[in-house]
């Protein structure tokens, strides 16, 4: 009895860090990154880059039965970053992104798909002798869509992520990017997805991984 006692606190515990774990880490990044920010300077800068490129997804599925299905995805990027950089280089950033495009699946299904991603994020990052920054975030809005056709039902997924890039200054307002996001899904909707909205309920594992690059301009 004793031992199914501390295996059931053992799974409420692994449960519940599933769900406070990325949150806790998130707050972590953007309280560390307040702090440099304030003892830096008091005079940081406040900047806008918008920007716009080309992406690239791949996304893994495996359910319950082991079949895996593979989507791959491309097509235009855009959006913008808000933030403050102290005259050190540290910057703390607000990220928004919207990209959308075609999905092909394998097995292949006989019409592709469309697709739409929204991301938003938290960023720190660090400029480097006024050639390059180099960046670390932490996604806390994730949703990507897979559009119905006739073969395949529409899927919506949402959940967190992590992301890390490389801006190059081509000029003082110009700079090239280059991103790489890993998303962590947890929640689905659908019409096939009736008896729950947890992913756990339908995949074994569910793996979205994007590169991009894209030209930004700052204001």
């Amino acid at each position: 009895m004793r031992k199914t006692h501390i295996s059931e606190c053992s799974e409420f515990i692994a449960q519940r860090r599933s769900t406070w774990m990325p949150v806790l880490k998130g707050t972590i990044l953007t309280v560390t990154a307040t702090y440099f920010m304030n003892i830096t300077s008091a005079n940081a800068a406040i900047q806008v880059e918008p920007f716009a490129g080309y992406q690239v997804q791949k996304l893994k599925i495996t359910d319950l039965a082991d079949t895996k299905t593979e989507v791959k995805t491309d097509g235009s990027v855009f959006g913008a970053r808000l933030g403050l950089r102290s005259p050190i280089g540290i910057s703390l950033d607000l990220y928004g992104s919207y990209s959308n495009g075609k999905a092909i699946y394998t097995p292949a299904v006989t019409q592709p798909a469309k697709y739409t991603h929204t991301v938003g994020a938290a960023q720190l990052g660090v400029s480097a002798m006024k050639v390059m920054k180099i960046y670390l975030g932490y996604i806390f809005s994730n949703t990507y869509r897979l559009e119905s056709n006739s073969v395949v039902p529409e899927q919506k997924l949402s959940g967190g992520g992590y992301q890390a890039g490389l801006g190059l200054f081509l000029t003082q307002s110009v700079s090239l990017m280059a991103n790489y996001n890993v998303h962590q899904f947890t929640k689905i909707k659908g019409e096939t997805f009736q008896i729950g909205d947890e992913v756990d309920l339908y995949y074994k594992s569910v793996d979205l991984t994007d590169a991009s690059i894209a030209l930004s301009y700052t204001f």
